[in-house]
């Protein structure tokens, strides 16, 4: 399932599905806290265990207040992981800084409840959303790329060097069946077999959760 759907459902009180939303969040959380770490001062006693110890709060947070009209689920949780990451690092501590004083953009804009929220008025300079596909689609090929890596590595040796000398290197059949010391209908069958075992039952769980609409289906 996506990002998307395991919020939808754990808003809808599917809350055991917490664990797996968090371990398909978990690279970008990462991915994050080491960029962060790199930001601080020397001796700022923050570990990276404790920065992604705030991840998990941050994903919490970002649950409750998601709004998938505003971009996908990383890039509002990646909102909520910088406030916890400053949080932890104590750079909210000065009264001097105007996020103690700020106002919540998810504030009312009054007592009515139809009235909607600071964030609403607030202008998007980003209107055609370019920002937001552009980080969304690098994580997505960055996951991608893991969950296939990972699966690739079950196959069996041929298969896995066939598909990775293929798709990973631009390799032609010639090229790979003189490397590996075998014919070219000797990579074309383990290429074949490797795509094969790809598709079945026991890659679905973790392949099928990046068909969803960027497919092509029509093409296959």
């Amino acid at each position: 399932m996506t990002n998307e759907e395991l919020v939808r459902l754990i808003r809808d009180g599917r809350t055991e599905l917490m664990a797996q939303l968090w371990d398909q969040v978990r690279a970008f959380v990462n991915k994050q806290a080491i960029a962060a770490i790199r930001k601080m001062l020397p001796g700022c006693g923050v570990t990276f265990e404790d920065l992604t110890q705030c991840g998990y709060i941050a994903l919490d947070s970002a649950i409750r207040t998601y709004d998938e009209s505003k971009g996908s689920l990383l890039t509002w949780l990646d909102y909520y992981l910088k406030s916890e990451f400053n949080q932890a690092a104590g750079l909210r501590n000065s009264r001097r800084d105007p996020l103690l004083n700020a106002a919540s953009l998810d504030a009312p804009l009054s007592s009515d409840d139809e009235s909607g929220s600071l964030m609403d008025t607030v202008p998007d300079p980003d209107e055609n959303g370019s920002a937001y596909a552009e980080v969304d689609e690098k994580i997505y090929q960055e996951q991608l790329r893991a969950a296939l890596d990972k699966a690739i590595d079950t196959l069996p040796t041929a298969q896995a060097a066939a598909l990775r000398g293929k798709y990973w290197e631009d390799k032609s059949r010639s090229t790979l069946a003189e490397e590996c010391g075998v014919t070219e209908a000797c990579i074309r069958s383990a290429e074949r077999a490797g795509l094969r075992r790809l598709r079945s039952p026991a890659y679905f769980a973790d392949l099928a959760q990046f068909l969803e609409d960027r497919t092509d289906y029509y093409r296959g």
